[in-house]
């Protein structure tokens, strides 16, 4: 992540670009790799979360202390959510007396861990599919 001191309107589109080239490409995901869980009866979820303290937060409070936005990946069943792992792309907080940012702005890179993280799962999960049929 790359410390970002000079918030501004054209430091506000940049980060809003790629929160939603990471939308979409967290769709695109999800519909690639959906069928694979749900043999395993799981529910993929792979999403790009906005908050602050926790809670839901807008695009355009991108710049409030304490926002921060990350690509996020679990699984839910009958029993939970179960997260897997999250990727950062921005965070904005107070240090001392401004404001400073943090930015994953590669978004290659970013599409290339996802990648890596989802066969990671798939491969674990393929692999528990595997056990759990010769244990039967």
């Amino acid at each position: 992540m790359e410390q970002i001191t000079m918030l501004d309107e054209q430091q506000k589109e940049k980060i809003i670009i790629v929160e939603d080239m990471c939308e979409n490409y967290c769709t695109e995901v999800r519909k690639l790799y959906s069928p694979l869980f749900l043999r395993g009866k799981l529910s993929l979820i792979v999403d790009l979360t906005r908050s602050i303290r926790g809670k839901t937060a807008a695009k355009d409070q991108l710049f409030d202390d304490g926002y921060e936005s990350y690509i996020e990946i679990g699984t839910e069943d009958d029993d939970g959510y179960y997260p897997h792992a999250y990727i950062p792309i921005w965070k904005c907080k107070s240090e001392m007396f401004h404001k400073t940012g943090y930015f994953t702005k590669d978004i290659k890179g970013i599409k290339i861990k996802l990648k890596s993280m989802m066969t990671e799962i798939a491969e674990d999960l393929e692999l528990q599919h595997e056990e759990g049929k010769t244990n039967e």
